[in-house]
């Protein structure tokens, strides 16, 4: 009975913290959880890593139906994916998953969401690619940039980098904020990471990734409306980075294990001075990685020698 209690008693706290997060992001007209929506998940990542899954999904819902009659069109949206990522970040906490692991489909989730904030739901947040793209078009005009071959897509490229970059920065500081209230504040034990040189995605998910990278070649070619095209541009381009960032990843164990100090820093440098040449050995490099066992034949060759 006291168990009941309690639970009851700290779903409604964690309830009621997002509830304020709402009405003050409404009184900022919405603005606060353009930066800040990496915080909703935390009342319901303590409340789930407590309590399982089972009893996560009351609050959860309960800040949902919240949202729908406090906030605002964006928020109540911010509010229903974010709870979703604490809730399954909770699980892993309950479950005991390995901390890099969670980081992983934290990162897998904030990078749907972005996108689907920016591609799908673009409307509702007042956001239009089209503009973004003559706005930064303009800008390279008044700077005495002379236009170039394929400059739309270049400049879409760009936006959908910095819409990765910035969901895996969200996941960065909600996995770290995570962490240090579940070790700190609520005295929950966390498993400590895996080693960097056992992170592999399956070698499935490899050819699921490669079979994404012709979702906007296919549906150019067929010629389908711009929504199809938006969304086969986004399957194309999160698959691209998807790979690109394993392909890193296993440059960091090489590096690690060769001592190739400089590996990394060259890889990342030249991805940044020349994309169109660094992008497709990368590509190569972690679909390898992804597909066959090229990193433990390099590894063991290492350790037979």
């Amino acid at each position: 009975m006291r168990n009941d209690v309690r639970k009851i008693t700290e779903g409604a706290a964690m309830i009621a913290l997002i509830s304020v997060f709402l009405l003050i992001d409404r009184q900022f007209a919405g603005q606060l959880n353009v930066y800040f929506a990496w915080i909703i998940p935390l009342p319901i990542i303590i409340y789930t890593a407590r309590h399982g899954f089972k009893a996560g999904w009351l609050p959860y819902i309960s800040v949902v139906i919240i949202s729908i009659m406090l906030a605002t069109l964006p928020s109540m949206i911010f509010a229903a994916l974010y709870g979703l990522v604490g809730l399954f970040y909770g699980l892993g906490v309950n479950r005991k998953y390995d901390s890099r692991t969670q980081f992983l489909f934290t990162s897998l989730f904030t990078t749907i969401i972005y996108f689907l904030s920016m591609v799908l739901f673009a409307s509702f947040f007042g956001y239009d690619m089209g503009d973004e793209i003559k706005i930064v078009a303009e800008f390279l005009r008044a700077m005495d940039v002379e236009p170039i071959a394929g400059e739309a897509n270049i400049i879409r490229l760009v936006i959908f980098l910095t819409i990765f970059f910035g969901a895996i920065l969200e996941a960065y500081l909600l996995h770290i904020f995570a962490r240090i209230l579940l070790k700190r504040v609520v005295r929950i034990t966390i498993p400590p990471s895996k080693p960097l040189s056992k992170f592999k995605l399956p070698a499935y998910i490899g050819y699921i990734l490669m079979a994404m990278l012709f979702a906007w070649p296919l549906v150019t070619q067929l010629k389908l409306t711009q929504l199809w095209q938006d969304v086969g541009y986004s399957l194309f381009i999160f698959s691209m980075i998807t790979i690109i960032a394993h392909a890193l990843i296993f440059l960091a164990v090489i590096q690690k294990r060769y001592r190739i100090h400089t590996l990394i820093f060259t890889a990342i440098l030249s991805l940044l001075l020349i994309p169109t040449i660094a992008v497709f050995p990368l590509m190569l490099i972690g679909l390898l990685d992804m597909v066959t066992d090229v990193r433990q034949k390099l590894l063991g060759v290492k350790k037979n020698a």
